[in-house]
């Protein structure tokens, strides 16, 4: 179970003899000292808009994970602004067995309080059963909307910073809660915190992840204003945030691990003298006397004439089935079954890998194909998406001074590849691709 706290300006309070500012409804069993923590990180200092925030507390006793909507309320009962905090809390015991991730947690919830009404009161907490759901999933389509390429979700590093609105914070929550998918592999996507816009009394170690338009879009990692990114996407994680496909490993959080009995060394015993060597001597001499009668037989069989005529229809035998056995080495052999999700898995391979034509002929040779054609419509929008993010990440390293020989490589094979390509795109863009592709050609060609 979840704790609740609504904390806002109201007449009276749940502290006898309060007003104004303070807690006017909270779970019953929620200890004192996290009452006061939460009450600390209860403020708002802009005139309007919806702040979304994931906290880490520590206290001595236990560690909560505390997610927080924080929004404008009109005026309170003096007539002054008003703002209403509305904190989730959860220890950390509760959060191993929520499968949703913490933006996912604050999008589902629908029990957000925007205004308090009646008195101050006691309420009950929250079941964590119901956050047992995903709202988003892979390839992570928000960020492919926002900057062309689902695998701008593996940018948000350890700290990041974001210029945004405060009116970004719901497509924040959304761009949040894809990256986050990229750790739940690791069990890591409650270990970041974040907040959809920085406060003034906010403090830079509270959030791993933090926007705001008190940032400087030049210090920010990301613009997203202008949908722009300092780190170009890279790597397994952005491979996972465009095709969503775990491998074995990393579902199953296997490793390799080293054999520590390869290092182990072998004590050799000497045997006792045995006392039988005369039996030893004795079976010695009557295995070779066998030998010898053996080898003789067989010499003296290998010159009869009645053994050579048994032996020489074998002989045709043999030639007969070798002849019949002498295929052409190029003949096709019928491939395995697979089924539809490693069809699907590998088009998607061919697609991110810029194997446009090859990923079509496959999907289209599948016998899946005329059952699910829908899914040909599937393939042809990810290698519009594709084309744009190998066109997107041209242009970047174009405008990179800073750009490695390696990204610029990598942007020219790029163009290259969409240049073989433009069939797959409509025809009224397919001129002015190739015009485009020219241009970044010169750009990128000029700075190496």
């Amino acid at each position: 179970m979840a704790y609740q706290l609504i904390y806002t300006s109201y007449q009276s309070s749940l502290v006898q003899g309060r007003t104004g500012f303070s807690t006017v409804a909270r779970s019953v069993s929620m200890p004192e000292r996290l009452v006061a923590e939460i009450e600390r990180i209860s403020q708002y200092d802009i005139e309007k808009g919806t702040v979304f925030a994931h906290r880490i507390i520590s206290l001595p006793a236990q560690v909560y994970h505390v997610l927080t909507r924080t929004k404008d309320c009109g005026v309170d009962y003096t007539n002054r602004n008003n703002y209403i905090a509305h904190h989730l809390i959860f220890s950390a015991q509760e959060v191993d067995n929520i499968t949703a991730n913490p933006a996912e947690v604050m999008l589902c919830f629908d029990g957000w309080v925007d205004a308090f009404e009646g008195e101050p009161r006691f309420i009950e907490d929250i079941d964590c059963s119901q956050f047992c759901k995903s709202v988003v999933q892979l390839p992570a389509r928000t960020w492919q909307r926002r900057f062309g390429d689902c695998g701008y979700a593996s940018v948000l590093g350890d700290n990041s910073q974001i210029y945004a609105d405060v009116n970004d914070s719901t497509t924040l929550l959304y761009l949040y809660a894809e990256a986050l998918l990229l750790l739940k592999l690791k069990n890591t996507d409650w270990c970041k915190t974040f907040t959809t816009h920085s406060l003034p009394i906010d403090k830079p170690t509270d959030f791993n992840w933090c926007a705001g338009n008190s940032i400087l879009p030049e210090n920010a990692d990301i613009d997203l204003s202008r949908n722009k990114s300092k780190v170009l996407p890279s790597g397994r994680g952005a491979e996972y945030a465009r095709s969503g496909v775990a491998t074995n490993a990393e579902k199953y959080n296997l490793s390799v691990q080293r054999n520590e009995s390869s290092n182990k060394g072998f004590n050799v015993v000497e045997s006792e003298k045995s006392s039988y060597v005369p039996v030893y001597i004795g079976i010695a001499v009557s295995v070779v006397i066998l030998v010898i009668a053996i080898v003789y037989y067989a010499l003296g069989a290998g010159s009869s004439d009645d053994f050579v005529k048994q032996t020489e229809p074998k002989k045709e035998v043999l030639s007969t089935l070798s002849t019949e056995i002498d295929v052409p080495a190029n003949i096709e052999q019928p491939d395995k079954k697979m089924t539809l999700s490693e069809i699907i898995t590998q088009v998607r391979e061919k697609i991110n890998n810029g194997k446009f034509s090859e990923a079509i002929e496959c999907w289209n040779k599948s016998q899946y194909a005329k059952k699910h054609p829908r899914y040909l419509e599937d393939f042809q929008y990810d290698i519009a998406s594709t084309i744009k993010r190998m066109m997107r990440f041209a242009e970047n390293v174009s405008l990179n001074d800073m750009a490695s020989e390696k990204e610029k490589n990598k942007a020219l094979t790029n163009l290259e590849i969409i240049e073989n390509s433009v069939n797959f795109l409509p025809e009224t863009s397919q001129k002015l691709t190739l015009q485009k592709i020219a241009e970044l050609r010169r750009a990128i060609s000029k700075n190496k």
